[in-house]
């Protein structure tokens, strides 16, 4: 099972004669359930992934930074857990490839593991596929074919990275 959405996380500050309205975060998430229990929690953050969540809303003081043995992937990633066995469980060296793999193909990407679940996100400014106002503009088929296709290889790119992975756990 599998949720996707496209996701903008905003903030805003006003100091009555001053308002600013930053940007953090604009892309795609999804969601993956999967039947086992991977880790109570894990995050893995691409060094170029800007929005890293609110620390007191999630309470991420709690975890510590892991450094893995592949010392490529630590220049790409930081990653956190509340237990390093779990970063080590699910960070095999297939998966930590295959993040490496995806980072290259995105640019930049955030993954969260908790439970029976899998959360990715990347930033994915110029297109938003939910977006109601995009279907009152004239389209061209063979382009928003292009597009649906596009979106359909990255769900079965990640799910073949997690299957693939899942086997090694």
């Amino acid at each position: 099972k599998f949720e996707i959405s496209d996701v903008t996380v905003k903030h805003h500050t006003s100091s009555g004669k001053h308002s600013r309205t930053v940007t953090y975060f604009k892309g795609r998430m999804m969601i993956f359930d999967f039947p086992q229990k991977f880790v109570t929690s894990l995050r893995i953050y691409s060094s170029n992934f800007q929005y890293r969540g609110d620390d007191t809303l999630f309470n991420y003081n709690a975890a510590q930074k892991v450094v893995m043995e592949d010392v490529e992937f630590n220049q790409s990633f930081d990653v956190y857990s509340d237990n390093s066995l779990d970063a080590f469980y699910v960070l095999t060296p297939h998966f930590m490839n295959k993040l490496k793999d995806l980072l290259r193909r995105y640019g930049n990407l955030a993954i969260h593991v908790s439970g029976n679940q899998m959360v990715f996100a990347f930033n994915e400014r110029q297109s938003n596929a939910f977006d109601a106002s995009s279907m009152t503009k004239k389209i061209s088929y063979p382009e928003e074919m292009a597009k649906i296709q596009r979106d359909i290889d990255d769900i079965k790119d990640i799910i073949g990275t997690i299957d693939n992975v899942e086997s090694d756990w």
